[in-house]
């Protein structure tokens, strides 16, 4: 019961972060995309991507739980590289779609570019943090079957 409680104490902590940060966060992912004469204009599904980004970076903690917890992953060593590699994957995926954006946008001939729809950034970090923990997790079943 102890952990249940921790674990959404930590999950309603990152909620808050992840609120707090998103404009910080979208700031940056524009800053990251590289082209000239870039500008950002308000959407309509722009609450709906504050939300979602905000519902990622509040379920790290269950991720990383699940993750531990599914792989059988004890030793304190093993859980900061299991949280080491979700996070870094969640990096990753999130600069392959930063990187993939700048394509898209670059084959636009305007002199100006206007970002109206969703970006799916958060979406992409989903994804990374799932891919991480999958990747984790399953790293260390193999090797727990193979040692043991």
């Amino acid at each position: 019961m102890k952990k249940l409680v921790v674990l959404t104490g930590l999950s309603f902590l990152f909620t808050v972060i992840g609120f707090n940060a998103w404009e910080w966060f979208f700031k940056l992912s524009i800053k990251r995309i590289d082209i000239q004469n870039l500008d950002t204009v308000a959407y309509s599904g722009q609450f709906m991507t504050h939300l979602t980004f905000v519902a990622v970076v509040g379920l790290i903690p269950l991720i990383y739980a699940m993750t531990v917890r599914l792989g059988q992953i004890n030793k304190a060593w093993k859980k900061t590289v299991t949280l080491s590699i979700i996070l870094i994957t969640a990096v990753i995926f999130w600069q392959l779609r930063i990187q993939f954006l700048q394509t898209e946008l670059q084959r636009i001939t305007l002199d100006s570019f206007a970002v109206l729809g969703s970006l799916n950034i958060p979406v992409y970090l989903l994804i990374g943090l799932v891919f991480g923990a999958f990747l984790s997790g399953i790293t260390f079943k193999l090797t727990q079957h193979n040692v043991g």
